[in-house]
């Protein structure tokens, strides 16, 4: 995108001061000269002519008649320059970051050429192939979901200026694709042999008619925890299937554990059991209506009950080797659950509500109160 910056200072650099120190300029020259200027300047970003000003422009911006006053005074004040050779005369506008600065026609173009290459997915998708979605300069993982952040996804060009390939573009983190300004740069490192993928990435890989081979989807035990903003490391995470960095194989089955026949027997419950189960309770002893017949049955068989508690005829509680058990033997599901008439509803009380009498005889119309 063209863009013009003019510093905060701009109006009191000592570049355009001059012109008001020249042999000759009245009160006014200074203003049309800086006036001048800048219409010249906005006109060049947005037609990207990198601070070139062509005979009729400097003609349109300052009229005729003032028009070789303005030039004799920029020229002298340092702020433009003629272009040697150029016919019609140009002139070239002063290059101060702190004054005027004009974005650039080839850093306009490069990045309309990083736009186009990051959404050309025949360039990303064999890279991203390549690369997994870890940072080849610091070799964090990086998110490519996000897109603000120091670890959201991006791509770098390792020959700035040019179109990329495959071979020039890599994977990068916003943090460091921000600190390779001004024509720095960061050593790059090797591509990963086991890259990691997240689960986005593979569904998107898959999409372009992709199929990620020697990779890794989760973390092993040398980085767990192996999320956006984390470190992939460049040795023992990239070893072959076998090694210390895939997770530790199952223990062999014993030797004839398939074996029904030579299976090893089951170890035995340490707690007491008692010898003789319990016999199911009579249908219809959950009744209770029926419950006294219930309890005469039970009193002629072995087993008898004693105030909730069951007992054998014979012998206590207490005897050795014999546990009463949990109370929660059985399925619980004898009976339909349906005997009885059910207990009634439970009743209001008596009490007689008492009719409060309205007083003073008036009607049940509304009105004011």
């Amino acid at each position: 995108m063209p863009w013009l910056r003019s510093g905060d200072n701009a109006g009191t650099n000592p570049l355009l001061l001059t012109v008001a120190a020249l042999d000759g300029a009245d009160e006014r020259l200074l203003n049309e000269v800086s006036g001048w200027l800048w219409r010249c300047a906005t006109q060049s970003a947005g037609h990207t002519t990198d601070g070139r000003i062509d005979a009729g422009t400097a003609a349109l911006m300052a009229g005729p008649s003032r028009l070789p006053v303005i030039l004799r005074a920029a020229i002298d004040a340092g702020l433009i320059t003629p272009v040697e050779g150029a016919r019609p005369p140009q002139w070239q506008i002063v290059e101060d970051p702190a004054f005027l600065h004009i974005r650039s026609k080839e850093s306009i173009e490069f990045e309309q050429q990083r736009d186009r290459d990051r959404k050309n997915p025949d360039l990303t998708a064999p890279v991203r192939l390549r690369d997994g979605d870890a940072c080849r300069y610091c070799g964090n993982v990086v998110n490519f979901s996000a897109r603000t952040g120091g670890r959201s996804g991006t791509y770098d060009h390792t020959d700035p200026g040019t179109a990329a390939t495959v071979d020039t573009y890599v994977v990068c983190c916003r943090s460091c694709n921000g600190r390779m300004k001004d024509g720095q740069r960061l050593p790059l490192l090797s591509p990963p042999s086991r890259p990691y993928f997240a689960k986005k990435t593979l569904e998107w890989l898959h999409a372009q008619g992709l199929t990620p081979r020697n990779h890794r989807t989760e973390p092993t035990k040398h980085d767990e925890g192996l999320t956006p903003g984390g470190h992939l490391p460049a040795t023992g995470a990239d070893t072959a299937p076998g090694t210390a960095s895939d997770p530790e194989p199952a223990p062999p089955a014993p030797a004839g554990a398939s074996d029904p026949d030579n299976a090893p027997a089951p170890a035995s419950d340490p707690r007491p059991s008692d010898p003789d189960p319990a016999p199911p309770a009579p249908a219809g002893a959950s009744d209770p209506d029926t419950a006294p017949a219930a309890r005469e049955a039970l009193a002629g068989s072995d087993w008898v009950s004693l105030e909730g508690h069951v007992q054998r005829p014979g012998r206590s509680n207490q005897d050795e080797g014999w546990n009463p058990g949990t109370g929660r033997d059985g399925t619980g599901r004898g009976g339909t659950g349906r005997g009885g008439a059910g207990a009634d509803p439970p009743q209001r009380g008596g009490g007689r509500r008492r009719r409060r009498k309205r007083r003073g005889g008036r009607g049940s119309g509304g009105g004011d109160r």
